[in-house]
C-alpha cells in the first residue's frame, strides 16, 4: 500500500510540475543587481504588442512580467523580437538570447525555441526575427529574454545562473488569427520557347513550388513533375512543334502548410527543329495545306510569291507543270 501511494504521489508531482511550467524561475539569472542589464525588450503582436523600456538595474534572478507584458503571434507567420543589450553600470562582455516555449512543456529546451543569440558588449541593440511553427501549442505560453554577463553565444542557456546580467519573462499567446495559407501562384505565362525547350514564369510569395507538365489534354498526376524554390523555370528535353501543358502550385509542406491549388494549364507550342543540310523534300505529303515549319510560301495562284501547286502556273507555257519527283513543286512567276 505505501508502494503504492509513494508511486501515485510521484506521479501527482510530475503531472504538476509540467503543467505548473516552471521554467526554472527560482533558479535562473543573475544574484547581483549591479552592472549589466537588458535595458529594452521590444515585440509587435498581431493585436497587442510588447514594449519594455527601462534602462534602471532590476532586482536578482528572473524578473516576471508576464502579467503586464504581453503579446500575440500567429503560427507560420514571422515576427522580430528587438532586444537592447545594455547596462545600468561598467560596460562588459556577454551575450543575450531570447526564447519562446512553443510547445508549453514548460521549458525552452526543444529544438527551434531559442529565437536568437549574440555575444558583444553594451550597449547594442539585436533584432532576433523568427517564424512561428506551424505545430506550435495554440494559446498562452512564455517567452525568455536573457543577458549573461561574461556568458556566450554557445554558452547561454535559458537556465543558467550567473553573477550579473538580466532575465526577463513576458506571457507570449499562439494564435492562428494571422496564419498564412499556403497562396496559389497568378501570373503563370512562358517566356523564351524553343524546338525543345520552354521559359516558364510566375508570381508566387513563397519558398517552394511543385511543376507539372506534358503534352496537351494529359492528366494531373500523371505528368512530369519537379520542384523549385524560385519562381521560374526551364523545361528542356521537349519534343519540335507540339504542344505543352504547364500547371505551377505552391508547395509549403517544409512550413507545415500542404500545397495550394495548381495554377494553369499554360498552353505553350515549342518551335521548329533547325534542319540539316543537305535537306530535301518532294512535297508530296503537303497536298495543299503548308507545314507550319515553312513560312513565306502560298497555295493561291494569285499575288506574288512562292507557290505550292501540281497543275501548272498562271500564265500559259511558263513554269513547270508537274514535280521532278512527284507532281508537286514550288514555282515563283514574275512578269515586267
Amino acid at each position: 500500500m505505501k508502494k503504492l501511494l509513494l508511486t501515485s504521489l510521484f506521479a501527482l508531482v510530475t503531472m504538476v510540475t509540467a503543467q505548473g511550467q516552471t521554467y526554472c524561475v527560482t533558479t535562473a539569472g543573475p544574484s547581483s543587481t549591479a552592472d549589466s542589464e537588458l535595458t529594452g525588450v521590444q515585440i509587435t503582436g498581431d493585436t497587442y504588442s510588447i514594449s519594455q523600456m527601462d534602462a534602471n538595474c532590476g532586482p536578482a534572478g528572473v524578473q516576471d512580467f508576464t502579467a503586464s507584458d504581453s503579446a500575440d503571434i500567429s503560427t507560420g507567420a514571422s515576427y522580430t523580437v528587438s532586444v537592447t543589450m545594455g547596462t545600468c553600470g561598467g560596460n562588459y562582455g556577454g551575450a543575450i538570447a531570447a526564447w519562446i516555449d512553443y510547445n508549453a512543456d514548460g521549458d525552452f529546451d526543444d529544438a527551434g525555441e531559442q529565437l536568437g543569440v549574440y555575444a558583444g558588449t553594451p550597449t547594442s541593440v539585436q533584432d532576433f526575427t523568427f517564424i512561428v511553427p506551424a505545430a506550435a501549442t495554440l494559446g498562452k505560453t512564455r517567452m525568455r529574454v536573457m543577458q549573461q554577463e561574461g556568458g556566450s553565444a554557445t554558452g547561454i542557456g535559458p537556465c543558467n545562473s550567473f553573477s550579473w546580467g538580466a532575465v526577463e519573462d513576458y506571457t507570449i499567446r499562439v494564435t492562428n488569427l494571422n496564419t498564412p495559407s499556403c497562396t496559389q501562384p497568378s501570373a503563370l505565362v512562358s517566356g523564351a520557347v524553343s524546338f525543345s525547350a520552354m521559359d516558364i514564369l510566375w508570381s508566387g510569395t513563397v519558398s517552394g513550388y511543385d511543376v507539372e507538365y506534358d503534352t496537351t489534354g494529359f492528366t494531373l498526376g500523371t505528368g512530369v513533375q519537379f520542384g523549385s524554390t524560385v519562381d521560374s523555370v526551364q523545361i528542356t528535353g521537349l519534343t519540335a512543334q507540339t504542344s505543352y501543358d504547364v500547371y505551377v502550385r505552391s508547395n509549403c509542406k517544409a512550413d507545415g502548410f500542404g500545397t495550394s491549388a495548381w495554377t494553369g494549364p499554360l498552353t505553350v507550342t515549342t518551335g521548329c527543329a533547325p534542319q540539316v543540310a543537305p535537306f530535301s523534300d518532294d512535297l508530296e505529303a503537303w497536298a495543299g495545306s503548308i507545314p507550319s515549319c515553312w513560312s513565306g510560301i502560298k497555295t493561291s495562284t494569285s499575288g506574288f510569291g512562292w507557290t505550292w501547286d501540281v497543275s501548272g502556273t498562271g500564265s500559259t507555257g511558263t513554269g513547270p507543270n508537274t514535280g521532278n519527283s512527284g507532281i508537286s513543286y514550288l514555282y515563283l512567276e514574275t512578269s515586267g
